[in-house]
């Protein structure tokens, strides 16, 4: 059996690598284990969740975009077809309402594509988005009992000839 001869050069770029692993780990733990964090300043920092930086606005919504990507169809003699992907903003920390808009995603779903087939695409766009997305608004707060949604939002608003 041959014993294999490590070159000291390598022994030392090994021996160098394991202190600065050690050094990182070691700082990581101290930094998570104590709770402060070092600001780019170099000023010490406050503990984690209480600093004393410009604090980011809390969100006080969450977003429901499961209804998902629709297709509806206009009542011109030769539909439209209209692409619409609706997001609805909702309280956060009402879980009871988001049950609701879960349990009524369908219902919602069938609102807005019977309400888009019952205008022509003449009458769309008289009306402008804006009016289109608070009359859509009207009626899916009809809809729901435990709350309402106070705006609704477009990420995708196709008209497709």
């Amino acid at each position: 059996m041959r014993h294999t001869r490590i070159e000291p050069l390598v022994l030392a770029l090994m021996v160098v690598a394991l202190a600065l692993l050690i050094a990182i780990a070691a700082g990581t733990l101290y930094a998570f284990a104590s709770g402060r964090v070092k600001s780019p300043a170099g000023r010490s920092g406050t503990p984690l969740g209480q600093r004393d930086t410009v604090p980011m606005p809390e969100l006080d919504n969450a977003v429901f975009g499961d209804i998902g990507t629709l297709r509806a169809t206009t009542a011109d003699p030769g539909p439209v077809i209209i692409v619409v992907v609706p997001w609805i903003p909702y309280p956060a920390d009402d879980i009871p309402f988001r049950e609701e808009l879960v349990s009524k995603t369908r219902s919602i779903r069938a609102l807005i594509l019977d309400w888009f087939r019952s205008h022509t695409l003449a009458e769309l766009s008289a009306m402008g988005e804006s009016a289109v997305k608070a009359a859509l608004l009207e009626r899916i707060n009809e809809q729901l009992v435990l709350g309402s949604v106070p705006s609704i939002w477009f990420s995708e608003y196709l008209v497709l000839d």
